[in-house]
């Protein structure tokens, strides 16, 4: 009750306040007016919203691969679609241990290099299995490299497993995959930028009482070339759809086309046409009065009235009905 002030103190308070006697704190808590940097050619970009492609390709290429490393190790084989996520790729480098079993590959004709990361855990049961062992994990991780006959078998792997991923790409676009190579160390890699985004495809394997995880990592550089199929349905595809609409229409209204005029026709056989010569007269079904047909690029659009215009022969466009109110009415 000792800190209570009592009607007196109070008065004076407000009065000293007035006054100004009494200094008052402004409150800076809230005002924050430091400048931030802001790079604006950096690639941080807002990607909301799921990527039905991506997440189909990934769908196909774990049935597949499922298929081939159970013919390869003759043992049943699961695999598991995880999570995907869009991160830099220097973050994504970062958390990969020494060694990492990372395969760089190409995607023609799309752009970008990507990357299929397998951890070392899962490389060695894999080899162990191929070799007749149980793949129960036991061998030693830590402090030792692959060998050159383990990278020789861990990339037939490899290399069977990108065309599953070729197989599986082409209900985006046909590709064609190329292994360049294959680091154990993700300092060596350095096929794109820290600060490039990449989309990355988590998997997991279980064979027996094996298991690990890998990952397909996608540059988002790769897939802007048909972006419009990476996009949700919603707003972003709504938008999108819209501003391609309307530089189409744009495009069209400067499209050149062919329009052509039929002043008549006539029927004539084989023998008639060969026996043709300088001053033979054709007879057309139609006469001068018409109508005749109006094409645009070989199509029947309208129908005109020959004559002449400023000296000039023309056509009048009288009608765009079918030709078969013509024949009625003629």
């Amino acid at each position: 009750m000792e800190n209570i002030l009592s009607q007196e103190e109070v008065d004076a308070l407000i009065r000293g306040i007035s006054s100004g006697e009494v200094p008052i704190e402004e409150d800076t808590s809230g005002d924050d007016t430091e400048a931030k940097p802001y790079d604006l050619t950096r690639q941080d970009r807002i990607i909301v919203g799921r990527i039905p492609a991506v997440e189909i390709l990934k769908d196909r290429f774990c049935r597949k691969v499922r298929g081939t490393f159970t013919s390869a190790l003759r043992r049943v084989v699961e695999i598991t679609p995880i999570s995907s996520e869009v991160k830099k790729f220097g973050e994504f480098l970062k958390i990969l241990p020494v060694p990492t079993s990372i395969h760089i590959f190409r995607v023609e004709p799309l752009r970008g290099t990507a990357l299929l990361v397998l951890e070392s855990g899962l490389v060695f049961s894999l080899i162990e299995l191929m070799m007749g062992g149980s793949g129960d994990g036991r061998v030693k991780v830590e402090g030792r490299d692959f060998t050159n006959i383990e990278s020789r078998l861990i990339g037939r792997l490899v290399r069977e497993a990108l065309k599953d991923l070729e197989s599986s790409w082409q209900s985006l676009e046909p590709v064609s995959l190329t292994l360049e190579r294959s680091e154990i160390n993700p300092q060596f890699v350095t096929v794109m930028p820290e600060s490039e985004l990449i989309i990355c495809l988590h998997m997991e394997m279980e064979v027996e009482s094996a298991a690990g995880t890998f990952v397909l990592c996608l540059p988002y550089t790769m897939m802007e070339s048909y972006r419009n199929r990476l996009l949700g349905k919603g707003e972003k595809w709504a938008e999108a759809g819209g501003r391609w609409e309307k530089q189409l229409v744009e495009h069209l209204w400067e499209t050149e086309v062919t329009l052509s005029v039929e002043l008549g026709e006539c029927r004539s056989t084989l023998q008639e046409v060969l026996n043709l010569k300088a001053g033979d007269v054709l007879l057309l079904e139609e006469g001068p009065p018409g109508p005749v047909r109006i094409l645009v690029e070989g199509v029947l659009k309208f129908f005109g009235q020959p004559g002449r215009c400023n000296g000039k022969n023309a056509v009048k466009i009288i009608d765009g009905h079918s030709e078969r109110r013509w024949k009625m009415s003629a």
